[in-house]
């Protein structure tokens, strides 16, 4: 990449000159568009939360986090990438987590490992598909990352991310008298 800097050769010259090229923005619109956004993919944090919240003593399902996502923040072809830590009783019993935006459930996830099975890590995407009203993620029901198999396909949505929407994250117990603890989430926005 050649220097982007003003040369002491050339003259100090902002946007919109007649006759003369930009030199005093050239360097920050080497990395940035001229309304000041980045070109190329950037990660814009939306929200962390690191105090473990726990479902225990019932079977219903409970929201253990949710943010609001602004209208528009993702874009046409943005990305949400929600990055999870949860922990639970080890047993055969299920322990169901799903992931939702707008109300509408995107990735689910059942874990009745046995007495091994003691938590995971999940990272899940939704995309918008160059349209703020339609959506793709990984297989419903299926962990993040795992091959596609035959009878799982992409998720499709719908849901109108140019308003505000919110995203949620639940736990489900197959038993009662077990726990399950979101211990850790981060929500990030990749446009």
């Amino acid at each position: 990449m050649t220097d982007k800097r003003i040369q002491y050769t050339e003259k100090m010259v902002g946007a919109g000159h007649p006759a003369l090229a930009d030199t005093l923005n050239r360097l920050s619109l080497a990395e940035h568009n001229s309304d000041g956004t980045h070109k190329g993919m950037a990660a814009i944090l939306f929200a962390v939360q690191n105090t473990p919240v726990s479902l225990t003593g019932n079977t219903n399902e409970a929201t253990l986090f949710s943010v609001v996502i602004p209208g528009g923040a993702m874009g046409a072809n943005g990305v949400l990438r929600v990055t999870e830590l949860w922990s639970w009783t080890a047993s055969a019993n299920a322990k169901t987590r799903r992931v939702k935006f707008g109300g509408v459930s995107f990735q689910q996830r059942s874990y009745a490992g046995g007495a091994t099975g003691i938590g995971e890590q999940q990272c899940t995407l939704l995309s918008n598909r160059n349209s703020q009203s339609s959506q793709v993620a990984y297989g419903y029901n299926t962990a993040s990352f795992n091959i596609l198999t035959s009878g799982t396909t992409p998720k499709t949505i719908s849901v109108d991310a140019s308003v505000d929407q919110v995203l949620s994250i639940t736990g489900q117990l197959g038993n009662a008298g077990e726990t399950m603890t979101l211990e850790a989430v981060m929500v990030e926005v990749l446009k």
